[in-house]
């Protein structure tokens, strides 16, 4: 017998017919075939059993192998369920479920009907016995009862009539070819098991009551009334004894000990099985713990039981802790503390006994004893007790039970410093909460028992599992946030997950060996909150703790790198208020990257950031490149980048009579390449062009630009046309700020006719046909711009810069074609429309221009 037969299918008092084979069971015709099912879910081979089933009934051997192998499915089904793990279980009581609601349907007049009700209704009452002792209320467990009570009492009647039912359907011709033949033998030995089954279903429903209730009280009576219809079963039937039994037990539960008493007496002058033997030993106990008469029970297991007597008859091992749960109580009652303890000590002594030897079902009713007892005497500060009160609460599905109860086993636990239970009972916790769904509350255990325990072996892995839920909730928090925006629930979501990784750091950033990935995670997050200063602490970190012959190191120093890059960035435009924090802020990062292995194409990255923000260490930025370029080994790329980055040293240090020689030198090389030296060193002059803001500073770099593209034009060919074009318009700027306007020009027209849709090439190209026009006084180049200037308002959007812009520069063409009352009238009602007049970038403009007369044509 499997322990899942042991456990599940057996009622409370292990009264069940399935205890005794034949008689639990419903009749398989082929002795072989039932065997071989017995055999298979012995060994819990389910899907081989289910398979079987299924098989055999597709055959259609006869009406009667058809249904009882239904039957049989649906009892290798139900098994199934109740043998499975909470998460699965469902599945296949769902799949029993089907079955026996086809079979109501397909056949509601066939004498099969109650076969497989009888069997519906012993796996509904299994099914209550798996809840009430692990999973859900005693409410949930009591429906099921009621319902398993209801199909017995169903199933009765209708045996009650088949005998007279049968004769007159065969003298009518009204039975049909599917119906099931059963012998007057079968149908009264069903009836004697149905109604066995449901003494069984009262007196469980009984004892899920509290003591002495009123619905306790009914439960039992009826139970009784059910045991002494059974007296005329046969007396070579088991169940004769295990009716007698639950008899005895009935007049226990009621109070009646002198019954009960008789009853056990007489069973005992009969020859018993061993089974049958150990459960009125069991009885016995009971009887004497109810009549407190504790010294004759004591006596009783010592003399009639080895020490290994635990593992063979679970109602006599719970028996004896009852027994011994009640000695204990008493001892508390009593204030004797020695007899406490000793107390105490016994009832753990037979529960660990029960918890190497009994099967789960039992393991289950004797830790839920326990925590009764404990309810009823009273919190007792032991944390033992505490810790199984909360394992009790928690399968018991009642989370705010659970809750409380390890809250209570947690803080005794950290007071005593347990730190082995006080985990134990958290993490058991957190695993609740987290199967609730309630992330939040499950993430705060997990932190919680890691961060006061961290010394724990699985401190770091709970730790871990901390971290996931956080990134479980910051996932969550973006899919239901809006495409791009932020949200407050994202925000917390971000902020928690920060913390928790920062948390992981502080606790387990020396032994965790996977911290690498911690670290990355928490520089990403930080990145993306544009939390710059916190990106590159952590960045530097990272890179720190790989060392530098791991091939992972050199992504982590360009992480790094980036990091400051950022952050610099983001100080620049704050200079203004802390310069002194900006300038720290650089030194440190050209430290710490000038102590750096970095990668090829990473060494003049410091260079850049003393040029960009120190441009008084210009000088060192010198001496450095140029010891860089003495350098034989030095790539080409490299080179060329650290010669433009000399050109742009000398250029912070006002020493053009020195960049133009070089600069020609760096032009007149030839050779492969030479193109593209001369294009970074183009390139890398515009932004540092780009980069200006007097007009003066600009006019310097846009001549050293120019020297450039003198040469850089004659390798046009070399240049894809996109590209070329882009550094044709490079060139323009440089033209219009040396005051070449007219090249400027010719270029200019030649760039807004190759790319219509670029907005910089035309707003460009229009301010120069603008200016042009109106200094040159020609009316055909001033209707071009009227025109030009047009079509930036139509695809500007208004009130935006571009817009006024247009409006400013089509107000000074009518001025310069001599209508100024046009111009005068579009600025008043501009003025009307939009007081504002463009803002800070404009209306200053506007203002001249109301207040001075028109022709002045104000700019």
């Amino acid at each position: 017998m499997s322990i899942f037969r042991k456990t599940c299918w057996l009622p409370l008092f292990c009264l069940s017919v399935l205890a005794f084979g034949e008689e639990g069971s419903v009749v398989i015709p082929e002795p072989w075939e039932k065997v071989f099912l017995e055999k298979l879910l012995e060994r819990g081979e389910y899907r081989l059993a289910e398979k079987h089933c299924r098989e055999r009934m597709t055959r259609k051997d006869s009406p009667t192998m058809a249904v009882e192998m239904a039957v049989e499915l649906l009892r290798v089904l139900a098994e199934k369920s109740l043998a499975s793990p909470p998460s699965s279980r469902e599945e296949p009581w769902k799949q029993a479920e089907e079955i026996y609601t086809k079979f109501q349907k397909d056949f509601p007049h066939n004498l099969g009907r109650a076969l497989m009700d009888y069997q519906w209704g012993v796996a509904i009452l299994a099914r209550a016995r798996q809840q009430f002792f692990e999973e859900t209320t005693p409410d949930d467990a009591r429906a099921k009862i009621r319902e398993a009570i209801r199909i017995f009492r169903s199933v009765d009647t209708r045996l009650q009539t088949i005998p007279q039912e049968i004769p007159r359907r065969k003298s009518h011709g009204s039975r049909t070819s599917d119906d099931v033949e059963l012998s007057v033998w079968e149908i009264v030995s069903l009836q004697n098991k149905t109604r066995f089954q449901l003494l069984v279903a009262l007196l469980f429903q009984g004892e899920t009551y509290p003591a002495e209730s009123m619905d306790r009280i009914n439960a039992i009576q009826q139970a009784l009334a059910q045991a002494q219809l059974l007296h005329g079963i046969p007396g070579d039937s088991p169940l004769v004894w295990d009716a007698r039994l639950a008899e005895a037990v009935c007049y226990r539960l009621l109070g009646d000990t002198e019954s009960c008493r008789k009853r056990l007496e007489a069973m005992e002058l009969h020859p018993q099985s061993e089974p049958m033997a150990l459960r009125i030993a069991a009885e016995k106990l009971r009887l004497w713990t109810l009549e407190k008469r504790y010294a004759t029970a004591q006596e009783f297991l010592k003399n009639s039981f080895a020490e290994d007597v635990f593992g063979q008859c679970g109602e006599l091992d719970l028996a004896i802790l009852e027994l011994f749960l009640r000695l204990w109580e008493k001892a508390v009652e009593e204030k004797d503390e020695d007899a406490t303890k000793q107390g105490h000590t016994d009832v753990m002594a037979v529960l660990d006994q029960i918890r190497k030897n009994d099967t789960p079902r039992w393991v289950r009713q004797a830790e839920r004893l326990l925590a009764q007892a404990m309810e009823q005497q009273g919190n007792s500060g032991d944390l033992s007790l505490l810790m199984l009160a909360a394992d009790s609460a928690c399968r018991t599905g009642d989370l705010e039970k659970a809750a409380l109860a390890c809250e209570k086993a947690w803080t005794r636990a950290v007071a005593l410093k347990d730190a082995p239970n006080a985990v134990l009972v958290g993490s058991q916790l957190a695993a609740i909460l987290y199967q609730q769904n309630q992330i939040n509350e499950s993430l705060a255990w997990f932190r919680k028992i890691s961060i006061t325990f961290p010394e724990q072996t699985d401190a770091m892995k709970n730790h871990h599992v901390a971290v996931a839920l956080a990134a479980q909730l910051l996932n969550d928090a973006v899919d239901a946030a809006p495409f791009q925006k932020t949200s407050e629930p994202l925000e917390k979501a971000m902020e928690t997950y920060e913390a928790v990784l920062v948390e992981h750091y502080r606790y387990f950033g020396k032994s965790d060996p996977n911290i690498l990935d911690v670290l990355e995670k928490l520089e990403k997050l930080s990145r993306i909150r544009k939390k710059a200063n916190e990106t590159v602490d952590i960045a530097m970190i990272r890179a720190a703790r790989i060392p530098t012959d791991d091939p992972r190191h050199t992504e982590a120093v360009r992480s790094a790198l980036r990091a400051w890059e950022e952050y610099l960035t983001q100080l620049a435009t704050q200079q203004a208020e802390s310069p002194d924090t900006f300038r720290r802020a650089v030194r440190g990062a050209i430290q710490w990257a000038e102590k750096q292995p970095l990668p090829p194409e990473e060494t003049l990255r410091p260079v850049r950031w003393r040029l960009d923000y120190l441009p008084e260490t210009a000088t060192h930025a010198e001496k450095w490149l140029r010891k860089r370029l003495d350098d034989a080994t030095l790539s080409g790329e490299i080179r060329t980048e650290a010669q433009c980055l000399l050109v742009l040293t000398l250029v912070s240090q006002g020493r053009e009579a020195e960049i133009a020689p070089l600069l020609e030198k760096l032009t007149q090389v030839g050779g492969s390449g030479h193109a593209q030296t001369l294009d970074a060193i183009f390139r890398k002059l515009y932004e540092l062009f780009r980069k200006r803001t007097t007009e003066d500073s600009r006019k310097k770099v846009a001549q050293l630009l120019l020297v450039v593209w003198t040469a850089l034009q004659k390798e046009a060919t070399t240049f894809p046309e996109k590209v070329w074009n882009e550094r044709q318009r490079m060139a323009s700027e440089a033209l219009l700020a040396v005051g070449r306007t007219d090249e400027a020009f010719q270029e200019y027209e030649q760039l807004a006719q190759k790319y219509p849709k670029r907005r910089d090439i035309q707003l460009a190209w229009s301010r120069i046909l603008s200016d042009e026009a109106i200094r040159g006084k020609n009316p055909d180049l001033l209707s071009r711009a009227q025109s030009q200037w047009r079509d930036v308002e139509k695809h500007s959007p208004t009130q935006s810069d571009d817009w006024w812009e247009a409006k400013y520069h089509l107000a000074l063409l009518y001025d310069a074609l001599g209508q100024p009352e046009k111009a005068t009238r579009m600025v008043q009602t501009l003025h009307v429309l939009h007081p504002g007049m463009g803002g800070k970038n404009f209306s200053g403009k506007w203002q001249k221009w109301l207040q001075a007369p028109p022709t002045t044509s104000p700019k």
